[in-house]
């Protein structure tokens, strides 16, 4: 089977010679002149939309159900502004206000990490080495200072004045929420953020570009969807190619234990790891249906015993356990797990490899690079250089984020990539390579940046229907956290007072 090569040069905004949408404010207005030639599309996601008039864009979140009217600075908006739930002037002020690190990436991506002013859930769970720089710089404003494990270097240059405080949340722009935010003090502009709903990871990333209609930066957006698809689809094509060698597909077990509800989570498609398992060539172990036996009923959802989940997952070949507490787990459960295929051989990996919060934070928005590292784990191409998420338990520790680079604070997704047989092709020395046998490649590493769900860092909530084997837990953008961020500005505020 032939690779198929895609050349893949980025062009940024400021290298094009085409029309371009406004960075600035207009000077003069003409009613009939196209002011967006940039435009976005929703193709893959299926919760948001947006269309452009001339001088302005209307934007909706369809999850939601709000709608944003954007028109150009210099202009004026249309009448029946009423009709919105916030009537925006773009490109917006860099002064943003973000409720969740899993924005802090899509912001990379378009370059507008340094837009990020306030922050306003738990510093711990930062895992974006640039990010961080921002932060310890004092160039964003941490409204929650109450953590005992928080560094000390991210506290060291914040405003110690109320008044400080609040003249910056005065002049946020933009606040981007969860659906469930509720009202924030000093803070008048929100946009819900709904990506975390989408079913396929090309729809979640391509929230990119919902972002994007903000700042004018329609053309980034499009040219990074565009650069993620094909490095998808060529990793994928590679996964393929190899896995036509094997005499049988590797298998793959997704399931972790909740240290909480006592119970065993596996998993369930459709969902992003199914879809993984699928472009690696993987065949993936799920109850889709619900029909297995699950014997402990806890958390307001079922759980597989110990038992039952050996009795799962005993011969599958790799074994991915998205949570942080397989140390633990495996000391309580020793002697059952010993039993399984993927113990025995030692090919189970969590989400580590970067660190505790990496993989919550960044996945979203590196799909393309998640479905190597996937793939890697399985056997099915070869490692991301550095490595990335996924990290044997057994012969790594674990991980840490890496420094800022020049390319993380422009966009995590590489610059002039060609992809290239080789540089997916299976080491010579590999047992994949060597042999017949669907035992994985490689692991991810140590010291490797990027990054799901950190010990206690929650996702808003899947859509309904949606499971999601892998941890609840306990920071960022939840319904029960909306009441939260309030409070949170408000004892600050009267902290420093």
């Amino acid at each position: 089977m032939k690779l198929l090569i895609v050349a893949l040069v980025v062009a940024t905004v400021a290298t094009s010679v085409k029309a371009q949408n406004p960075t600035e404010c207009l000077t003069t207005v003409e009613t009939d002149v196209d002011y967006f030639p940039d435009k976005v599309t929703a193709e893959d996601s299926a919760l948001w939309s947006v269309s452009y008039h001339n001088t302005y864009k209307i934007l909706r979140n369809l999850d939601s159900n709000s709608s944003y009217l954007l028109y150009q600075c210099g202009t004026t908006p249309p009448e029946e502004t009423d009709l919105y739930d916030e009537v925006i002037q773009i490109p917006i002020a860099p002064h943003v206000a973000i409720d969740e690190v899993v924005h802090i990436p899509m912001l990379e991506q378009l370059d507008q990490v340094e837009a990020i002013k306030v922050f306003l859930t738990d510093p711990q769970f930062i895992s974006s080495p640039c990010f961080r720089d921002e932060v310890t710089a004092g160039n964003v404003v941490l409204v929650d200072r109450t953590e005992d494990d928080t560094s000390p270097d991210l506290l060291q240059n914040q405003p110690t004045s109320a008044d400080q405080v609040m003249e910056i949340l005065n002049n946020v722009s933009v606040a981007f929420v969860s659906p469930f935010q509720t009202e924030i003090p000093g803070v008048d502009t929100y946009v819900k953020v709904s990506f975390y709903a989408e079913l396929t990871n090309a729809g979640i990333f391509e929230w990119v570009k919902f972002y994007s209609t903000f700042f004018n930066l329609e053309s980034v957006a499009n040219e990074a969807v565009e650069a993620a698809a094909d490095r998808y689809q060529c990793v994928a094509e590679n996964a393929g190619r190899i896995e036509a060698d094997l005499p049988n597909p590797p298998t793959v077990l997704w399931a972790y234990y909740s240290d909480y509800c006592l119970g065993w989570s596996v998993a369930k498609c459709p969902n992003y790891y199914c879809e993984f398992a699928s472009s690696c060539s993987a065949d993936i172990l799920s109850d889709d249906d619900g029909s297995l036996s699950y014997s402990v009923e806890a958390c307001g959802t079922k759980y597989m015993n110990v038992a039952e989940l050996v009795e799962f997952g005993k011969d599958a070949d790799h074994w991915i356990f998205p949570a942080p507490n397989w140390e633990a787990t495996f000391a309580e459960f020793e002697t059952e797990l010993s039993v399984m295929k993927a113990v025995q051989n030692e090919q189970v990996f969590d989400y580590l490899g970067a660190g505790p919060n990496a993989w919550y934070e960044e996945r979203y928005a590196s799909y393309y690079d998640v479905v190597q590292d996937f793939c890697s784990v399985v056997g099915t191409t070869s490692p991301l250089p550095g490595g990335r998420w996924f990290r044997n338990v057994f012969t790594h520790d674990e991980g840490e984020p890496g420094q800022c680079t020049a390319e993380g604070k422009h966009s995590i997704l590489p610059y002039n990539f060609e992809c290239l047989q080789e540089d997916f092709d299976l080491p010579v020395h590999s047992p994949v390579a060597g042999s017949p046998v669907a035992a994985p490649v490689a692991e991810a590493p140590v010291d490797a940046p990027v990054a799901e769900n950190p010990a206690s860092q929650p996702v808003a909530q899947p859509p309904a229907g949606a499971t999601v084997a892998e941890p609840q837990t306990s920071s960022g953008g939840l319904s029960m956290w909306s009441i939260y961020y309030s409070g949170a500005v408000i004892a600050l505020l009267i902290t420093l007072h």
